[in-house]
């Protein structure tokens, strides 16, 4: 007969725990750098670039399969974590990798 042990300390995931007053600031910095290279590029928005036919095509490719995986990666950690926002979130990366 095998024996099965038992842990009671709980690990922290990722998904579970809070973030740190430098994680919350350097979260800003970086949503205002995407702010302002967006508000720099925002001019050359009318600029019309030569035409690739297979672009479309092939970065639907790879959007595809990168969802896929996110969202095997997120079942599985829903899994592990017991996590019902994870299993949601995991559900519409399938949902929008069609």
């Amino acid at each position: 007969m095998t024996e099965h042990k038992v842990f009671d300390n709980f690990e922290p995931s990722i998904a579970t725990t809070t973030p740190t007053a430098r994680q919350r600031r350097l979260t800003l910095v970086i949503a205002a750098i995407v702010l302002i290279a967006t508000a720099i590029i925002a001019p050359f928005g009318a600029v019309q670039l030569r035409r690739i036919d297979g672009f479309i095509p092939a970065t639907e490719s790879v959007i595809i399969i990168i969802d896929f995986f996110t969202a095997v990666l997120l079942f599985s950690q829903s899994r592990i974590v017991g996590s019902v926002g994870l299993l949601l979130l995991a559900g519409g990366y399938l949902f929008s990798a069609h």
